[in-house]
C-alpha cells in the first residue's frame, strides 16, 4: 500500500468521553488507492471531523470543502467542481454476536476495535459528491465552452479524419430503426 497506514485512520481507543476534533486532507494520494476512477481526479479538500465520544456510541460530524477534477461529459476536457457538504453518522460498539445489518450513517464496530479506517468513506463521498452532469462551464455565447475539436468529432459521426467509412450493416440497422419508429 501507497499511503501511510495512520493517514485516514481515526485512533479512537484513548480518547475520554466528549468532544474530540481532527482534520484531514484528501488528495490524490486518496484516489490512488482505488484505481479505476479515471473520471475523477486530483482532489483538493479539506474535512473537519468533531467526534463526540460516549461510552458505547461515537457521534461523527464530517464537513467537507474543496474542489476536484473530473471530464466534462461532452468534450472530455478537465473541469474543476467544488465538494461542499455536511454528513453525520453514528457509531455503535457491538458485540461480535450481536452485529445487525447496518444502515445508513450508522456504522458497527466490534468492542475490541480501536480505530476506524475511513479511507473508503471518504473515496465513496468524493466520488458521489460529482454532479450528475459535468459540462465545461459556459462560453461569452452561454453555451457550455467545450472542445471544439472534439465536438467536431461528433458531428462526424465519432469518424476521424483518415478513418475508412463505417460498416454498411450499420445503414441497414438505422433502416430497421426508422421503420419500427414511424
Amino acid at each position: 500500500m501507497s499511503r501511510h497506514r495512520n493517514d485516514y485512520c481515526l485512533f479512537f481507543s484513548g480518547l475520554g468521553e466528549g468532544g474530540h476534533d481532527f482534520e484531514y486532507v484528501l488528495d490524490q494520494r486518496l484516489m490512488e488507492e482505488f484505481p479505476g476512477e479515471e473520471d475523477f481526479c486530483r482532489p483538493e479538500v479539506g474535512v473537519k471531523l468533531h467526534l463526540e465520544k460516549g461510552e458505547r456510541m461515537m457521534e461523527l460530524s464530517f464537513s467537507f470543502e474543496g474542489r476536484a477534477v473530473t471530464r466534462c461529459d461532452r468534450c472530455l476536457r478537465e473541469i474543476s467542481f467544488p465538494v461542499r457538504l455536511q454528513e453525520t453518522v453514528i457509531v455503535k460498539t457491538v458485540s461480535s454476536a450481536g452485529k445487525e445489518e447496518e444502515e445508513d450513517g450508522i456504522w458497527q464496530i466490534g468492542e475490541n476495535e480501536s480505530f476506524l479506517d475511513l479511507a473508503a468513506y471518504f473515496h465513496e463521498v468524493l466520488v458521489l459528491s460529482r454532479p450528475l452532469q459535468c459540462v465545461c462551464p459556459p462560453g461569452q455565447d452561454g453555451e457550455p465552452d467545450c472542445d471544439a475539436a472534439m465536438l467536431a468529432l461528433y458531428s462526424k459521426g465519432g469518424q476521424a479524419e483518415g478513418e475508412k467509412e463505417p460498416d454498411p450493416r450499420w445503414a441497414v440497422l438505422e433502416n430497421l430503426r426508422g421503420k419500427m419508429s414511424g
